[in-house]
């Protein structure tokens, strides 16, 4: 877990008499409905704020992190771990879109070194 997290849930789980991460104002559990109203809710009061990009998903948030995973160095096996698929063809899509990056990366490093040499 990472340790941001950690330290986030420690703090939840010291101020609340709860386990729940995420609960209604009386402490209960959402039903589905009721999460996915508060979570778009949230999600408008974010973009009309300009705090976040029309569009977020909880989807788009998941690749995201499999892009970032990518982008750190994770294998395709690591990065289906950590979002929980069980085959690794998303996370070698999210590889796909981090390894361009990296290459046109190395790529221009190249063309500047030569530049320097020549």
């Amino acid at each position: 877990m990472h340790n941001d997290l950690k330290s986030l849930l420690a703090n939840q789980i010291e101020h609340r008499n709860s386990t729940l991460l995420v609960s209604t104002a009386n402490g209960r559990p959402y039903k589905i409905q009721g999460f996915q109203s508060m979570f778009f809710r949230l999600i408008r009061s974010l973009v009309a704020r300009q705090l976040v990009q029309p569009g977020l998903s909880f989807h788009g948030l998941r690749h995201t992190v499999g892009t970032k995973l990518a982008e750190a160095g994770c294998d395709a096996r690591t990065i289906a771990a950590m979002l929980g698929h069980s085959t690794t063809h998303m996370a070698e899509h999210y590889s796909r879109n981090a390894d361009r990056k990296e290459l046109v990366r190395e790529a221009v490093q190249r063309l500047e070194q030569r530049s320097r040499n020549a």
